[in-house]
């Protein structure tokens, strides 16, 4: 993965929680842009305390991009299309 990547993720409005998984299998969420951080050779994705709606985070992951193997978003529902209105004949 690029930084590149990552820059458009932590733009998008509204943001749309994202899970990476590592190369060696280990999986990370992040679930607010203001918890993640996009720098040069690595992206930060924060940890809030559970139960807390508050974007501040209490621990925190530095992740290479070279260890990033995937990116799913969490919520697909915003890559929905609308299709044509189909009638019955």
């Amino acid at each position: 993965m690029l930084r590149e990547n990552f820059v458009p993720i932590k733009r998008s409005e509204p943001f749309v929680p994202f899970r990476v998984t590592l190369a060696n299998g280990k999986q990370y969420e992040c679930v607010h842009p203001q918890l993640m951080m996009v720098g040069p050779r690595d992206l930060m994705i924060g940890f809030p305390r559970k139960g807390s709606s508050e974007p501040f985070f209490e621990r925190h992951v530095w992740l290479p991009y070279s260890d990033i193997d995937k990116v799913e978003f969490l919520d697909e529902s915003w890559l929905l299309i609308p299709q044509e209105p189909r009638f019955e004949r």
